[in-house]
């Protein structure tokens, strides 16, 4: 049995696929329609999520608001719904996700730093 399957694996591996230059051609297009199309859902998966971040901040300083919370609670709150708002204007003006998400662990790298600086 083993052998048989070793001879398997030899044939299909010698086996190449003969395309044409018009084939090849369809294939690498169909692949690049494919890769901005993965794309482009994932761009739009990350403006909806930059949307919903935004409006759970914005629901955040309104309760704030209305609790009449310290300056301290209001100010953190107001600079999330800020940051999440420059976040989603960045992303509906055509940034890509993955640099979106590059400069927020930059900048969270250079909280951690500064904290430890502090301590």
């Amino acid at each position: 049995m083993r052998g048989v399957s070793r001879r398997r694996e030899a044939t299909a591996a010698a086996v190449k696929p003969q395309l044409d230059e018009a084939t090849a051609s369809a294939l690498t297009l169909f692949n690049t329609y494919l890769i901005a199309d993965r794309e482009q859902q994932a761009h739009e998966r990350a403006v909806r999520q930059a949307e919903k971040a935004k409006d759970e901040a914005a629901a955040k300083v309104r309760k704030l608001h209305e609790r009449k919370a310290s300056g301290a609670d209001t100010a953190a709150a107001e600079a999330a719904y800020r940051e999440a708002l420059d976040t989603l204007r960045r992303l509906r003006d055509g940034e890509t996700p993955a640099a979106g998400r590059a400069d927020k662990s930059d900048e969270g790298a250079e909280a951690t730093e500064a904290a430890a600086d502090d301590a």
